[in-house]
């Protein structure tokens, strides 16, 4: 079995990191135009269930992931390291939490667990009346496992085990 070195967590400081490039929902103009709406609507009413593939603290803090439930037929979410590797480079809406961590002397696999967790909690909350609405057919919010362990069966299962627990 392949032994992974576990890395303290420090935080890097706002002035060596170079600003990121604004992802759409950080922009100004609208993510979904109204035609893509209205085809999203359409797909909707024929029984497909519209998930995002793009979750952020800053996605859920700003209003907007609601903002796609309420107005783009939005019915779940899901995520995966790429993703969140997108999401922390906006440190900012993270800062507080990883400056907590690094104070605890957490490792980074520990920080990006209790980071991505934490997410994957808030929108549940945000999804909740969809899943109620729906009896728990929508409204739901996946993480992917640990790409590392696609050919581990049992540390795959065992991970999701505790995901479904945390």
């Amino acid at each position: 079995m392949e032994e992974h070195r576990v890395r303290p967590l420090r935080r890097r400081s706002h002035r060596t990191r170079s600003a990121p490039v604004a992802s759409a929902h950080q922009q100004k103009r609208p993510i979904i135009s109204t035609s893509t709406s209205s085809a999203l609507a359409d797909l909707s009413a024929a029984g497909v269930s519209i998930w995002l593939d793009d979750l952020s603290r800053q996605r859920i803090e700003s209003g907007n992931l609601a903002s796609l439930i309420e107005d783009s037929e939005v019915v779940g979410v899901t995520s995966n390291p790429t993703i969140f590797a997108s999401a922390f480079a906006d440190a900012d809406h993270y800062a507080e939490d990883l400056d907590a961590l690094a104070a605890r002397g957490a490792s980074v696999e520990d920080a990006i667990r209790e980071l991505t967790t934490e997410d994957v909690r808030r929108a549940c909350d945000v999804f909740r009346e969809v899943w109620q609405r729906t009896g728990g057919v929508d409204g739901r919010v996946s993480l992917e496992v640990d790409p590392g362990k696609a050919h581990d069966t049992e540390g795959t299962v065992a991970e999701a085990a505790d995901l479904w627990k945390t």
